[in-house]
Order: structure tokens, then sequence, then C-alpha cells
């Protein structure tokens, strides 16, 4: 299934980049690896692809030997490098102002980045995704990315702001007590979405150098920057695949149910994917394969457990499903 060039800053690749080089890793095999070059990541407003930025950080992981890489290096950046975006942040009023300000104008920095706050006033939760991108493709970004947000949202406040909750859509089962400790919270893997749930203390906690001039300007400036930068609606394809992949587990992943969401019928939703060359069933299959490979080749998630993130009722229909793809059993591709 084709995926959208979506583009996003390419600031934090080329710090990693710089972290890398000085620890001796050959960062240029890496970036080529990724399908980036160094030249890629020179410039101010440099973008690049967000799939080879996520690629990236996989193969940092995995040339670090260090399965923590984007929680750790998320703990040592500076909401600064952030550009436009974090310096609406740096100057929103409240926690709560800063999560809004930068779901409304995610753009900025990112085609693929998606920030929901509806929920935000009710019970203080925000999720947030990355456009056409499954979760096992982008562990370590994702990792980063929350890091990140409440890091920041620390630094600007001068508190240890403290979610009531944090969850993750990719499967983790090893180190997680480090994220405790880190967010101070219990941190879950493998769950529907990608979660932050705050407190109404936290969320009404002030932006300690707030500056409501500064920020009218910067918002102006955001206001002109998306004005040149049309956003690209995701396909419909992109949007049955992300809802597939939130409800794989708990079984939600049929037909009726995600054209529900998307507010058509059945029919409707068949018609129209179809016309695209594809079907449901299709798409449920395709990212059920994508997701096995991922799962056995990234994660140390029991056969088992995999069965169940893909919904599969038990083993043997898993095992059958994988051999009717690959050729090989779950197991035999593991090893």
């Amino acid at each position: 299934m084709a995926e959208p060039d979506l583009k996003e800053t390419a600031i934090w690749a080329l710090q990693l980049a710089e972290e890398l080089t000085k620890q001796g890793h050959p960062v240029r095999q890496l970036l080529a690896q990724a399908g980036l070059a160094e030249r890629d990541l020179q410039g101010k407003d440099a973008h690049i692809s967000f799939l080879k930025n996520a690629a990236f950080f996989e193969l940092a992981a995995e040339v670090t030997e260090n399965s923590n890489l984007g929680f750790e290096f998320a703990q040592s950046r500076d909401i600064r490098d952030a550009g436009l975006l974090g310096f609406v942040g740096l100057n929103s009023p409240t926690v709560n102002d800063t999560l809004k300000n930068f779901s409304h104008y995610r753009r900025v920095m990112s085609d693929a980045l998606e920030i929901d706050v509806d929920e935000l006033e009710k019970n203080g939760t925000v999720r947030w995704w990355r456009r056409g991108l499954t979760s096992p493709r982008s562990r370590q970004f994702m990792e980063f990315g929350t890091t990140n947000l409440i890091r920041s949202l620390r630094e600007m406040t001068k508190r240890r702001l403290t979610p009531v909750r944090v969850t993750f859509a990719h499967p983790r089962n090893a180190r997680i007590k480090e994220f405790e400790r880190f967010f101070g919270c219990p941190v879950e893997f493998g769950r529907r979405a990608n979660l932050i749930e705050l407190g109404p203390t936290d969320l009404k906690s002030p932006i300690m150098e707030a500056d409501k001039r500064l920020l009218d300007v910067l918002r102006s400036y955001c206001v002109e920057v998306l004005a040149k930068h049309r956003e690209q609606p995701p396909s419909l394809i992109e949007k049955v695949e992300r809802l597939v992949v939130d409800r794989l587990s708990n079984g939600e992943a049929r037909i009726d149910i995600v054209a529900k969401e998307l507010g058509m019928s059945t029919r409707t939703l068949s018609r129209a994917l179809a016309k695209l060359g594809t079907s449901f069933n299709a798409v449920v299959a395709t990212l059920r394969k994508e997701l096995a490979q991922k799962y056995l080749k990234q994660s140390d998630l029991s056969l088992k457990e995999i069965a169940f993130l893909l919904g599969y009722m038990d083993f043997t229909s898993f095992n059958h499903a994988f051999k009717r793809w690959t050729g090989s059993t779950p197991n035999q591709a593991r090893n």
C-alpha cells in the first residue's frame, strides 16, 4: 500500500546524528539505510520524510544496542530547538493552553503529526499518532516524542509535572520501570493509543516565562506559515489503517465498526475501498502481516502475545495465517 510522502522537521534527526557521531557510530551509513543523507538534515528549515525519520531512530537503537534510545535521548533536548512551535509552547499561559496550541499549530512542525485534545477539558487526556505509520515502525520515535513533551512541560512550568497515566500503542515488556520512574505514573504498552492523562492541577500550571504579546506575534506567524503550507488530508486507506490498528487487539477491527467511525455505511466503505483497488479484508491482512513481522523482529513478546495483539483468538490461527503469508511459521521466522 503506497504511503504518503509527508515531511517533518529534521532537527531531532540532526541532533541524534550528532550524538551518534560523538559516540563513534557510522552515521553516514545509518542515514543511508534510512534513505537519508547528511545534507538532508542541514539548514534551519530542513524537513525530511517522517517515515525515514522514524526509521533512522530505529536503526540508531539497533546500532547502539539500546532499546531505550528514544526515551533517553528525549531527556536531554531543549524545547527551543523545536523552533516556532516550541516558542509558541513557551509563551502559552498554561499547560492546557500549550497542549491546545501544539495541536492547533502542529503542521508547522510536521505534516504527519496528529494531536487529539478533544478530551482534554473533560478528562485531561491527549492522544497522538503519526499518519500512515504503524506503531512497531515508530517505537523509538513515539517514546521520544512523549518523553520530550513531558520533559518540556516540566521545563516550562519549573515543576515536576506528573501524568496520571501514560500509554503507548506499541508493545514493550522490558525496562518499563525506567519509564515509570521518569513519568512518575503507571506506563502501559501495547494499548489502544499513545495517550497522556494529566490531572487538573498540572493542566492549570502556568508557563513561567510566558509572554502574551510575544505569543500573539508567534501565533500570527504560525497562521502565515500554515497558509503557505496546504495540509494534505489523510486518504481513506490511511484512515481505515489507523482505525484497524487501534482495534486489532480488542477484536473490534470489523468493517461495521470502522465504517461507523468514518460516518459511512458498510456498503459505502466497501465500494470506496474497491475503487481504490483494495478491500477491508485486504487492509486488515496487510496490516497483520506487517505488524507480525515487526513484532517478531523488534520485540521480545511471546508468540501468544503477538497473536493476541493481532486479534487472533488463539495461537493456532495466527500460526496458520503467518505460514500462509510467508511460507514459514512465526517461530521459524523469529529464529
